[in-house]
This record gives structure tokens, C-alpha cells and sequence, in this order.
């Protein structure tokens, strides 16, 4: 709703000034059709505003799971890392204890 608000007050803003511009007796038809353009450029203007802030909230989101990813990817490389000391470990184990007997 505020957004609405704050086009529609540009909208008038513009309209207004070009209102106290000398010269400005252009027909109703040629103002009508000019309004409307500028109304559906601050549509388009509004647009990518918006889009701009959306793909702006999903870099930062990618970057979040991008950090996730590298994060669970060290942790199980540490978990792998330990699974095969400790293999080593029961190796050496086996074969010290297969000498002893």
C-alpha cells in the first residue's frame, strides 16, 4: 500500500511539473497518452527495483548455502579423515597382537 502511495504521489509529482512548464497547452488526448506512458514507466522502474532487490536476497541466500555446503563438506572430510586413523589404528593393532601370539 505504501508503495502504491509513493507511486501515485510520483505520478503527481511529474504531472505537476510538467503542468507549470511554459508552453504546456497540449491537448487532452496527447496528455492523456503521455501520463500513461510515464505511469507505465514508473511501473517498469518499480519493477526492476524490485527485482533488483529480490536477486540481491537470492545472491545472498546462495552465498548461505554455499557456506552450508563447504562447511559439511570439512566436517566429513574430518569424519573420514578419523574413520581411517582409526582403521590404521585397529590395523596396527591386529597385526601387534597377531606377532604376540
Amino acid at each position: 500500500l505504501i508503495e502504491d502511495l509513493r507511486k501515485e504521489l510520483e505520478y503527481l509529482q511529474l504531472y505537476k511539473l510538467e503542468a507549470e512548464k511554459p508552453g504546456w497547452s497540449r491537448g487532452p488526448a496527447c496528455t492523456a497518452i503521455e501520463l500513461s506512458f510515464r505511469n507505465k514507466e514508473m511501473e517498469l522502474e518499480y519493477e526492476a527495483k524490485h527485482l533488483k532487490q529480490e536477486n540481491l536476497r537470492l545472491r545472498e541466500q546462495n552465498d548461505d548455502l554455499n557456506g552450508q555446503i563447504l562447511s559439511l563438506s570439512l566436517y566429513e572430510a574430518k569424519n573420514l579423515f578419523a574413520a581411517q586413523t582409526k582403521a590404521q589404528s585397529l590395523a596396527a593393532e591386529i597385526d601387534t597382537a597377531t606377532r604376540d601370539q
